[in-house]
């Protein structure tokens, strides 16, 4: 298949390598592709889970149907939540540098943060 014709068609330059090109296409297939993925992806997985016979109390059932659950479903999978001490005790130590690291670039003279945001 001819990439950086099929590319050019569409209006996208790229640098001559035959590697951008197959990388650019897959990607702009992927994107392109993902509505059409996503609603067979989740009714699927709730399909196959039914099938599997994960059986689930009417207590967690309750549980799980909290909003609250549901508001802070990101948080509990990074781990600051409901986790293991260590599991806890890292994620906060984790975001809390990031934190600090981020507000001390910040505040770095010119030529130092310049040479970061380049590097980055």
């Amino acid at each position: 298949m001819d990439v950086e014709g099929f590319l050019s068609n569409l209006g996208i330059s790229i640098p001559q390598s035959k590697y951008y090109g197959a990388a650019a296409l897959a990607y702009a297939l992927h994107k392109a592709a993902s509505p059409i993925r996503f609603p067979p992806t989740l009714l699927l997985t709730q399909l196959l889970g039914k099938l599997m016979g994960k059986q689930v109390s009417p207590e967690d059932e309750r549980a799980t149907r909290a909003l609250w659950h549901k508001l802070f479903a990101p948080a509990f999978c990074i781990g600051y939540f409901h986790g293991t001490r260590a599991r806890v005790t890292t994620s906060w130590a984790v975001t809390i540098t990031i934190f600090f690291v981020v507000i001390a670039v910040r505040h770095l003279a010119n030529p130092y943060r310049a040479i970061i945001d380049a590097t980055w």
